[in-house]
């Protein structure tokens, strides 16, 4: 916005100069001299220079970087074929020559370089606009992944939950149940041994018990009958 600002103050600087021409009965009415304006011309194409360096230093997609070139070659034209001829005619005094050149040169080129300027103005819109849309591309990603990564965490901690529940809380139930059924005196229930864990070697051990226990009651049954025959 800098430089459509500055490029838009030369040309009005020049029309400013046309007012210092002899032949206005305005003319006398200036405080200041012509080379005011023309001064002013000078430092704005410096930093209209210095702009235009930085602009086309920006990282931009292709159709920006050319429409940012095509602006730089018309400035070119603008300041020779536009600028120049009215600034040499203006310090010459040929202020009729300069107002010529002023609408059949520099006007032309002027509107083609503000139209230029108006297409960079739109491109770098578009490319923040780009931006901003890829930007939510990435969010959205970011929070898909975020969500999936929750799902397949809880979905492994249901997984090491049944395992864990299948490896060793239904095998501490079934090994209750059986240590109930011994407290009642049921010792002829069979003990299924599945594995050779913690929880298997439980069961076993509880199966052996089970086994010594209805041996013992065996023989203390088979001793009191012996008595009680004599």
């Amino acid at each position: 916005q800098r430089l459509v600002f500055l490029l838009a103050e030369n040309r009005s600087q020049a029309l400013l100069g046309l007012q210092h021409d002899p032949s206005n009965p305005l003319a006398r009415l200036h405080d200041h001299p012509l080379a005011t304006h023309l001064d002013h011309i000078q430092a704005n194409q410096a930093e209209i220079d210095a702009l235009l360096d930085q602009l086309q230093q920006v990282d931009a997609v292709p159709a920006t970087r050319e429409a940012i070139g095509k602006l730089a070659t018309l400035r070119v034209r603008y300041a020779k074929e536009g600028l120049r001829p009215v600034i040499d005619a203006l310090s010459a005094g040929q202020f009729q020559a300069a107002n010529e050149h002023l609408l059949k040169q520099l006007n032309p080129i002027y509107a083609e370089l503000s139209a230029a300027s108006g297409q960079v103005l739109e491109r770098f819109q578009q490319d923040a606009r780009d931006a901003l849309a890829n930007s939510d591309q990435r969010a959205n990603l970011i929070r898909n992944l975020a969500v999936a990564g929750i799902a397949c965490s809880l979905l492994a901690a249901l997984a090491g939950w049944w395992l864990l529940s299948r490896a060793i809380v239904r095998p501490l139930s079934r090994a209750v149940r059986h240590f109930d059924r011994i407290a009642e005196g049921n010792l002829t229930d069979s003990i299924a041994i599945d594995g050779r864990d913690e929880a298997g070697r439980l069961l076993s051990n509880l199966a052996t018990m089970q086994a010594h226990l209805k041996a013992m009651l065996d023989k203390i049954d088979s001793a009191a009958t012996g008595i009680a025959g004599r």
